[in-house]
């Protein structure tokens, strides 16, 4: 289970997800360029390999999973994604998100699962995740939001 790709993640984040025209085109973000596995090494003391981009019409996201899972960290991941408003009033709006203040024009955490940030930003939705096995959710917590204060100006 330590090396369940981050891509489950994204699937169930943006699953229902829709976009209009007038939004950004968030499918032509190079996501894998919004970390570096040295950014996640230094965040979270986990060695990740490469980056893997996935994209579809609406998002690019990428996932970086570690071989051992030997810090906690099972994987790192990022998507960008055209903000739905309507998906992001339902996402926000559950009693397991809690809003993050401070970062992005909005922003939540805990949803869909512990260790994910979802930032409002201009035409987007950034969420980033990391899956932990062993470390306290504060401590995933205040990596997800250091990793997410360098991913907001890579947009």
């Amino acid at each position: 289970m330590r090396n369940t790709s981050f891509a489950w993640f994204l699937i169930a984040s943006v699953a229902a997800c829709g976009s209009s025209p007038d939004q950004g085109n968030a499918s032509t973000i190079a996501a894998c360029d919004l970390l570096s596995q040295d950014d996640i090494l230094h965040v979270t003391g986990a060695v990740v390999g490469p980056g893997l981009l996935q994209t579809t019409d609406d998002q690019a996201s990428c996932d970086w999973n570690a071989p051992d899972g030997a810090s906690g960290v099972a994987a790192v991941g990022v998507a960008v994604q055209n903000f739905d408003a309507s998906l992001w009033q339902t996402d926000s709006s559950s009693m397991h998100a809690t809003p993050v203040m401070g970062i992005g024009e909005e922003a939540f955490k805990g949803f869909p699962h512990a260790g994910d940030l979802s930032v409002k930003q201009g035409a987007y939705e950034i969420d980033l995740g990391i899956i932990d096995f062993t470390d306290d959710p504060a401590t995933v917590d205040a990596a997800s939001l250091q990793l997410m204060t360098l991913v907001l100006p890579r947009v």
